[in-house]
């Protein structure tokens, strides 16, 4: 009896030790603690949205952080990630994922489309769109350079931003 509760003691403490590493590596923290780099691109990406909280991540390999915020643009739930160096790393429609598609012209993409992507490429040109078709729904998407850093920008049909995915390559890690 004495040697299960010990065992039963001994996995409670581990289980304990484990959330409070996870809970160390993931912080809450507020917009205004953020460096300034972060709170210029949320600010940026944001259009006026506000931030309260944001949730920052510690990457134990290599000890840079990221930071996290939702945001409510348009009516609609997006998640904005940055590196600490200011660098967007994803703007994403809450709960979508992302995809791959075949090539057109801007100039055949519906207007609402035309629109979002011209404003989040913010003046980069953009010389073909992809655009897939999954479950009867049209999702369109660019791959832009911003700032000598490259994007991939997906809106649904109805102008909606799904994602803004900053495109790390190899060179660049």
């Amino acid at each position: 009896m004495k040697r299960s509760i010990v065992c039963l003691l001994a996995m409670l403490w581990m289980v304990c030790a484990t959330a409070r590493a996870e809970e160390d590596e993931t912080s809450k923290i507020k917009f205004a603690d953020c460096p300034a780099a972060v709170q210029a691109t949320f600010t940026k990406e944001a259009f006026g949205a506000k931030i309260d909280e944001v949730k920052k991540d510690v990457d134990e390999e290599d000890k840079t952080a990221s930071y996290e915020a939702k945001v409510k643009i348009d009516n609609k739930d997006y998640v904005i990630t940055v590196a600490e160096d200011g660098t967007l790393e994803r703007k994403q429609l809450a709960g979508i994922g992302e995809e791959t598609s075949v090539g057109i012209k801007l100039a055949d993409c519906p207007t609402p489309v035309q629109t979002t992507l011209k404003r989040e490429a913010g003046g980069a040109i953009i010389e073909e769109v992809n655009k897939e078709t999954e479950d009867k729904k049209n999702t369109f998407s660019v791959e832009v350079k911003i700032a000598d850093k490259t994007y991939n920008i997906s809106v649904a049909e109805d102008g909606t931003l799904v994602s803004k995915i900053y495109i790390r390559f190899p060179a660049e890690e």
